[in-house]
């Protein structure tokens, strides 16, 4: 059986389209690397992914 991982390289994600983007391609069980400026905000979106269990960012 072949599994085959999907990532999706986000930039700008700590908000607007790469905010919702996140979280699409979270419930679609994506392996995420997000990238923004803002750290706080960042770290905000990974809480709700993590608390809507979406998926879980390492």
């Amino acid at each position: 059986m072949k599994t085959t991982t999907k990532t999706a390289l986000i930039t700008g994600a700590s908000s607007g389209i790469g905010k919702e983007l996140a979280f699409v391609f979270a419930r679609n069980n994506y392996d995420l690397v997000l990238v923004a400026r803002r750290k706080e905000r960042l770290e905000e979106i990974k809480e709700i992914i993590k608390r809507n269990n979406l998926f879980l960012l390492k």
